[in-house]
């Protein structure tokens, strides 16, 4: 789904007249798979704490919400409503 979206993404900026595609690094990367696992568990109603799946992916709180800050608006929308 990540992929999916980021192709779109891509291709809307590169219909463009200028074309604004950011880079991606790691970090951005494992936010959006971590948000989209956490939709996924919330969609199918199993119950996991944010804590233990932020230890799934070796990333502490504070590294977190950091990044929440900053790449919450990436998120599809379908997304951020199961994991607001």
């Amino acid at each position: 789904m990540v992929i999916d979206y980021e192709f779109k993404r891509t291709m809307r900026e590169l219909s463009k007249i200028i074309p604004s595609v950011d880079p991606i690094d790691y970090r951005r990367l494992t936010y959006l798979l971590i948000e989209t696992r956490r939709a996924a568990y919330k969609e199918a109603r199993v119950k996991r704490t944010l804590g233990n799946l932020l230890n799934d992916f070796g990333i502490s709180d504070d590294t977190y919400y950091d990044w929440r800050l900053r790449w919450y608006c990436f998120l599809p929308e379908h997304i951020k409503n199961l994991v607001k």
